[in-house]
């Protein structure tokens, strides 16, 4: 399989100091998170990143991981 069969066209720019909590609503529609820092792509965070942070963090309860489940 070529590469562009397996990738996510689904985007959404965040600013590198905008909440973490931005992000979910994006993962719910199926999108990945391009972090920007002046104009500059420095990161790309991805649903399963949200989840492992919320996890070392102990706030990954169900009703937070369901919000990020695709509608």
């Amino acid at each position: 399989n070529a590469v562009a069969e397996v990738m996510n066209r689904r985007v959404a720019t965040v600013g590198l100091n905008e909440p973490a909590s931005s992000i979910g609503a994006g993962f719910s529609r199926g999108e990945v998170a391009l972090v920007v820092d002046g104009g500059k792509l420095v990161s790309i965070i991805t649903k399963i990143d949200l989840v492992d942070y919320l996890t070392q963090q102990g706030r990954a309860d169900s009703d937070s991981l369901r919000k990020l489940a695709p509608a």
